[in-house]
């Protein structure tokens, strides 16, 4: 696990004000709504967030995955940090991609929108103003796969 943060990170259980903005990121691929990092989701619980922002992508959509299952998936997260102590947990949508399928055979970019688009829609239904749209351009926004984000968005 990767967690980058400002420099008062390390001093985090120290008392006194801690990191406004803290990132942890499951590498090297991501993780699945329906199979999360646990040790991620522990180290990010002991740092006490006020909130969270989960920003999806689109590992949970494979050819032969049903879109109310995965924003059940993603829901569970939800409920999840917040019974351990997340006042509020943000979700923004999941995002367009390019690149190849090739971990997913038959998938093809039209099936992949029509997924997302249904996974989105369901989960802006479920969390009202919790749902966020994502203002990022493709493939401007994204590394040369088309498929992760490019690291000076990450870093902003």
């Amino acid at each position: 696990m990767d967690i980058k943060a400002n420099p008062g990170f390390k001093n985090s259980t120290a008392p006194g004000p801690r990191p406004l903005v803290l990132k942890f990121l499951d590498p090297p691929l991501g993780m699945t709504a329906q199979n999360p990092n646990k040790a991620c989701l522990e180290a990010l619980l002991l740092f006490s967030p006020q909130r969270v922002y989960i920003h999806l992508c689109g590992n949970d959509i494979n050819i032969a995955t049903i879109p109310k299952e995965i924003a059940e998936n993603i829901l569970d997260l939800v409920r999840y940090i917040k019974v351990n102590g997340v006042p509020d947990v943000m979700v923004g949508e999941i995002l367009m991609r390019g690149g190849t399928f090739e971990k997913s055979p038959g998938m093809t970019k039209e099936i992949y929108k029509k997924m997302r688009n249904r996974v989105n829609t369901i989960l802006r239904s479920k969390l009202g103003h919790c749902f966020i749209f994502v203002k990022m351009k493709f493939p401007d926004d994204f590394a040369a796969d088309g498929v992760h984000v490019a690291d000076s968005c990450r870093t902003n």
